[in-house]
This record gives structure tokens, sequence and C-alpha cells, in this order.
């Protein structure tokens, strides 16, 4: 808990202990726990951005002002008034897990803003930068932090591919049975639960946590059990991605930039962005395919002129990675090759048997 400031108002709060002040917030603490990871390696550099901008829109003078950071989190505005010249501030937020990313020179607190024992005029400014309204369900909260394995289960659902959702977080299961889909609960970083979910058969993994070290574990546990298993991995800092890479991931993806990239190619040329859209695997009408020929598959040796139905084979890459783009009809298929194809999804079906 925090000390009380003497009578006059004057003076900087004196921290002593990290004690929880409030009790009954377990809920809401185990929330917060929960995405802490996440929090930091992900939006913090957008957050001190914006917290830069706050702090310069501060209604009293910053130097040697007495300041109050409530929804603190890592900390990123209490830091911005020290720069700005704070000379003490004071961070509060529900959970140790969050706040175990705040410097210990913002005098981290857990506890209930209602709660801080404080009496008025002790601090020149509070700054509730990021406080969030936590929406009136704690699952709804945990649900938003998984919501990139959410939309990923349901481009899965769409396209017909059978998958095993892992989750550590047993408060979720409610709505993965909601949600009808085929799950584990337990550390998708554990070897045993990995082949519980029987990576031995698996085409693929996507690692989807919100912690970049986590997804590094997952990785290697996984790879360590599979050398052909197709890893795709989720990295929220963009230095981690050699790590993932160098961890056995066959492909690395970062929200951040695929979402720029997209927004920018949008404003750029947004039909050709809305034909991938349209053609994407499960929608209806035609679509786009790539169809592998391996060693075993009935297309090894087959011209393209070959092929039934009214497909349109639109690229074809070779094992040496060389592209071959309006293949011609008389271009003969190998072991190894990969073809993209345009077309219902009745004349892809019998391609990709």
């Amino acid at each position: 808990m925090v000390g009380e400031q003497g009578s006059d108002g004057g003076g900087a709060a004196e921290l002593i202990t990290a004690e929880l002040i409030t009790a009954g917030l377990t809920p809401v603490r185990a929330a917060y726990e929960s995405s802490a990871d996440s929090w930091a390696d992900g939006p913090q550099r957008m957050y001190r951005a914006l917290a830069d901008a706050l702090i310069a829109l501060a209604a009293v003078p910053l130097g040697g002002a007495t300041v109050l950071d409530l929804g603190a989190g890592t900390g990123v505005a209490g830091q911005a008034a020290l720069a700005a010249g704070a000379r003490e501030v004071v961070a509060a937020d529900l959970a140790v897990g969050m706040l175990r990313w705040c410097p210990a020179e913002l005098h981290p607190v857990a506890a209930d803003a209602i709660a801080l024992p404080f009496r008025d005029g002790s601090f020149d400014l509070v700054l509730a930068a990021f406080s969030l309204s936590h929406l009136g369900s704690l699952a709804a909260g945990l649900a938003e932090v998984r919501r990139v394995g959410r939309a990923i289960a349901a481009e899965l659902q769409a396209e017909g591919v059978p998958f095993v959702v892992l989750d550590s977080q047993a408060e979720l299961e409610p709505d993965l049975r909601r949600d009808d889909r085929c799950y584990l609960i337990g550390d998708a970083s554990d070897e045993a639960v990995l082949r519980q979910a029987r990576i031995d058969r698996a085409r693929g993994l996507i690692c989807a946590v919100d912690s970049d070290a986590e997804n590094v574990f997952i990785t290697i546990v996984a790879r360590s059990l599979s050398a052909d298993l197709l890893i795709v991995a989720r990295a929220a800092r963009e230095h981690s991605a050699d790590r993932l890479y160098r961890a056995g991931a066959t492909h690395v993806v970062s929200p951040y930039v695929t979402s720029g990239r997209r927004m920018a190619s949008l404003a750029i040329r947004p039909q050709v962005v809305e034909f991938f859209d349209v053609a994407r695997a499960g929608s209806p009408g035609p679509r786009l395919e790539e169809i592998e020929v391996n060693e075993r598959s009935a297309l090894v040796g087959w011209r393209l002129q070959d092929l039934s139905g009214s497909a349109v084979p639109l690229l074809v890459r070779h094992p040496d990675g060389q592209l071959v783009a309006s293949p011609p009809a008389d271009l003969q298929l190998r072991a190894g090759d990969v073809l993209v194809v345009f077309g219902a999804a009745d004349d892809l079906r019998p391609l990709g048997g």
C-alpha cells in the first residue's frame, strides 16, 4: 500500500509496500495477468508515442510536479511525465502482472484507483491515459486477447480443414464449446500436450500466442517433435521474427506489419485486394488455390492442358524457386512443383485429390 501524505499536501507520496490494497479483484487481476505479455510485446511503442502527446497537452506544468498514473500498465505515461520534468510519479494498476513491466522509479502499486489512500491535493496531476473500462464481462476481455486465434479458427473452418485449438486458459472452455471447436486445454509448449494433440499427424502448427517468447519456445518444442511440420508463428516485435526463424518457424507473421501493408495496398490498388479477398478459400464462387505436386501425386508428369475442368492455371513454382507466370499449356508438372489455379471449387477438388 501507499503511505499518506502530510496534512499540508506537499511532498511526494512515500511507497511503503507493494501489497495489494483491495480484495475481491481476483477475476479482473487474472484477466490482466493473462494479457500482460501481449501488452508489453505489442502496443508499448505505440502507447509511448500517445503518452508523449498527452503529456504535451497537460493542463499544469510538469516541472517538479507529483503525478498519479492510473491504469499505468507498462508505465509509459508515467515515464513520459518523468521525462517532462515531473518530480515523482506513482503508477497504479489492478495487477502485479501488468506492473512487472513498470520501472521501479514509478513506485508501482497494485490497487483499485478508488481505494488508494491519498488525500485531496496529494497530486498536481492525475493521468488516466490508457485506463480501460474493461467491458461488462471479464471473459470478453480474455477473448479479445485471443482475437487472432479466433480469426484463424474461422478461416480454417471455412476451408474445411480439421484442426485442434490449444489454450492454457481453462476459463475459455465454455467459449470453445459454444463455437463447437475441437480443443485441448493445456500448455502448447509442453511436449506431452503437443503429442496428445497428435502433432505427429499434423500438416502444420500456427503459433498465435500473444507472447513472442512463448511462441519461440512452442516453435522449438514443436520442431523437435516434427522435422517436416509447417510452422506459422506470430511475432509482435520486429526483432522476434529472426528468433522465430532460428527456432524453426517456416513462416513468421507480424500482425502490425501485415495490417500496415494491407492498408497501404487498399489505398494503392483496392481492386486487387478486393479480388484476393473474394477469391480466398472458403468464399463462394471462384477462388484461388495452390496445389502441391509431391512425389506420390497423380499429377506428376501431367501437362497443364491435361487438367480437367475450367480451372485456370496462373502460376507454377518449381522446386528451385523459379516462378512461371501464365504457364504454357504444354508445361509438364514434376514432383516438388506448386501450381496456383483459379476456378470454381468443384473444378479444384479433383486436382487437389
